[in-house]
């Protein structure tokens, strides 16, 4: 399920819960995506003073502002998936502005995109020449790892590129996907649009 909001399009993390039935996983899922979509234009925090912070600071500081507009007194998740450079530091002064507008005023100010999950807010980093890094978590059951290369035989890493290509995904040169089976992800580099069919065939 996806929503895109202004330049930002949304890579949803799939998530396993092996205790609920297929349909009523989809249900939940879409669910807690709409409440999150909700939340995220809704919630509103005042008097936002960011001054020459981290990302990550700044995303404590939504995290921890958004709870108090929360009627469910949650506030919002975030998944920060850093880029090899660190972002530049966040600066960032409104009045009353919703959860949308300051992370769109961190997106303006650093290489960071965001989108929004089932369960959480995803930023991932976004190089200059267009190539991003994002990380799915996926079961193992989703490959057939006989049939991969071996990246890291210690690591339990492994090239899932042309697995994916089977299921339909089209790499362009220097993209690729790689999955560590101790953590169970998947890590994908490549365009934005490569980003986007991976989610979309996880979730099919």
């Amino acid at each position: 399920m996806h929503l895109k909001i202004g330049l930002a399009f949304i890579v949803a993390a799939l998530i396993i819960l092996p205790i609920l039935h297929a349909d009523d996983l989809s249900d939940a899922r879409a669910a807690s995506h709409h409440r999150l979509v909700h939340k995220v234009l809704q919630l509103v925090i005042k008097n936002v003073d960011l001054k020459n912070v981290t990302i990550e600071e700044a995303l404590q500081y939504i995290r921890v502002e958004s709870k108090k507009s929360d009627p469910e007194n949650q506030g919002i998740n975030f998944v920060l998936t850093k880029g090899r450079y660190p972002a530049g530091k966040i600066t960032i002064k409104m009045d009353s502005a919703t959860v949308r507008d300051v992370l769109e005023q961190i997106q303006n100010q650093t290489d960071y995109d965001f989108g929004i999950g089932d369960f959480a807010v995803n930023l991932w980093y976004e190089s200059g020449d267009g190539m991003s890094l994002r990380y799915f978590a996926v079961s193992p059951d989703f490959f057939d790892l006989g049939q991969a290369k071996i990246i890291d035989k210690n690591k339990q890493i492994y090239d899932v590129t042309e697995l994916l290509m089977a299921k339909g995904v089209s790499f362009a040169s220097g993209q690729y996907a790689y999955y560590q089976l101790g953590n169970k992800q998947l890590k994908a580099v490549g365009s934005a649009k490569l980003i986007e069919r991976i989610d979309e065939c996880l979730n099919q």
